[in-house]
């Protein structure tokens, strides 16, 4: 499945889009934190709110474009294409309740978690690079590229909410 999911668009976009909310919720949530299991139960929370409004959203699209109202099936079909958003709560629900488990301080678990984030966008520009033809050097940059827009999205996520 992980797969596949780098080989379609919509679904690379979902991945990248879901690791940009939770990591910008988890900029959000660091000052007033009470413990890392808190943390990691309004990640998941809030993660699959936005999966279910995703889905929500690809089915009122499609009903729209189409004139016509979909059905249960359709809007279970369309929060399933939506599921690679949920791999963004991946690495900070692992970093949560290692933390929640004392093997890591909570702000040790933010740090890492951040940390963490921006590095996946860095790969994920690489991975850019490396579609687009660019030798070594360039996939570097497209990387760092990506890292900083992402931090630069990241901060703007924050700042307005």
């Amino acid at each position: 499945m992980v797969a596949s999911i780098f080989r379609e668009k919509e679904r690379i976009a979902s991945v990248i889009y879901g690791k940009i909310v939770v990591t910008a919720l988890i900029v959000a949530m660091e000052g007033g934190a009470e413990s890392a299991l808190t943390v990691t139960l309004e990640l998941f929370v809030s993660t699959l709110a936005l999966l279910v409004a995703h889905g929500y959203a690809s089915m009122l699209a499609k009903d729209i474009s189409r004139g016509k109202l979909g059905n249960w099936r359709e809007f279970v079909r369309e929060v399933k294409n939506s599921l690679p958003i949920m791999a963004g709560i991946n690495g900070p629900t692992i970093v949560f309740l290692m933390s929640h488990l004392g093997m890591l301080s909570l702000a040790n678990a933010f740090l890492l978690a951040k940390t963490t984030a921006l590095g996946l966008l860095f790969i994920y520009g690489i991975l850019l690079g490396k579609a687009m033809g660019k030798d070594k050097l360039g996939c570097i940059i497209v990387g760092i590229v990506n890292t900083v827009l992402g931090f630069m999205v990241l901060a703007v996520k924050v700042v307005t909410h």
